[in-house]
């Protein structure tokens, strides 16, 4: 595990009192545009279930410092859950692939062998010196099959505002930063969705995802609250917490989300991250822990399965990883 991937406790409390990840930068990232960060919202490799990644490199690759350009470096970490009272810690694998101008890399997530068969990954690019770089020629989706159904979405690409090459990262280990290096997350999460009915594997999973964990160590539960409405507007409202990343079907996160309930087939929603403490009875003196969400959702009927990213609005938000 490289020190430079993930911040320390020091950094995440300072995170939350604003003093990491401060620019005039706050561009929010642009959906479908190549960048330089690809955050893929989940894999799944239980039982019979595959998942593989497909990267692009729609550049021409980057100088090795003498002259000479080389084959481009693209580093991938796997992300794993942890679960509240029972393990919370958040494993992660190192990955590092090589690209040549415009080539396309299928990437079988099993054939990598990851700490756990469910959670997300991301991917940077390093350059010849192993160090983050900006490189905004990056894109991709990933896939997930199973017996019955296969999901397909593309990936969350964030962008850099500096030009191609340019060194990014701050601080000792490193911390990539989001609203400095690469492009701020926006603040809260929409999304419409399916009930759950009782036609058999009718409804939505959600998978949330956060970048503010510490790889091998203790993380806090990040916590969001929900507002949903059903098709006639009638309001509900819940909460969930999830250490690092989580899938859930809905009515697993609140009853209402089942049809019978909710009133009507399909309906609207929107998620805002909640601060929390970093440490059990650490509020106060410490800072709350405010994370930031990303995810997707996948809506599952008649044998079929399709899947969106979670749209966002374009509040910045601040993080580091």
């Amino acid at each position: 595990m490289t020190k430079n991937k993930f911040i320390t406790l020091t950094a995440l409390v300072a995170l939350s009192f604003g003093l990491c990840a401060t620019s005039s930068f706050a561009q929010v990232l642009d959906d479908n545009t190549p960048g330089s960060f690809l955050v893929f919202p989940k894999f799944d490799i239980r039982g019979d279930t595959s998942t593989q990644l497909r990267i692009v490199n729609n550049g021409e690759n980057l100088p090795n410092g003498q002259g000479d350009f080389v084959d481009l470096k693209v580093k991938l970490n796997y992300v794993c859950p942890g679960v509240k009272h029972v393990n919370e810690f958040c494993a992660a694998l190192d990955r590092t692939v090589t690209f040549t101008p415009n080539q396309t890399r299928i990437i079988d997530v099993a054939d990598q062998n990851p700490p756990c068969n469910q959670g997300y990954v991301i991917a940077y690019v390093l350059n010849y010196q192993n160090k983050p770089v900006a490189y905004n020629h990056l894109s991709g989706s990933y896939h997930i099959y199973s017996g019955r159904s296969h999901e397909a979405e593309n990936v969350i690409a964030l962008q850099s505002p500096a030009a191609d090459g340019t060194v990014l990262g701050a601080g000792t280990p490193v911390q990539l930063r989001f609203g400095a290096d690469y492009s701020a997350l926006g603040t809260v999460s929409y999304t419409d969705f399916r009930a759950t009915s009782t036609e058999p594997d009718a409804g939505s999973v959600l998978n949330l995802l956060t970048l503010d964990v510490l790889a091998g160590m203790q993380n806090a539960p990040a916590v969001v609250f929900i507002d949903f409405w059903n098709a006639a507007e009638v309001p509900f409202s819940t909460s969930h917490e999830f250490i690092c990343w989580t899938e859930k079907q809905l009515d697993a996160i609140d009853l209402n989300f089942l049809e019978d309930n909710l009133g009507t087939t399909y309906g609207s929603m929107k998620i805002v991250p909640n601060a929390n403490c970093p440490l059990p009875g650490g509020c106060p003196p410490l800072v709350p822990y405010d994370a930031t969400i990303l995810g997707a959702i996948t809506e599952f009927g008649d044998g079929d399965a399709a899947g969106h990213t979670l749209f966002h609005d374009q509040t910045p938000k601040t993080t580091s990883y």
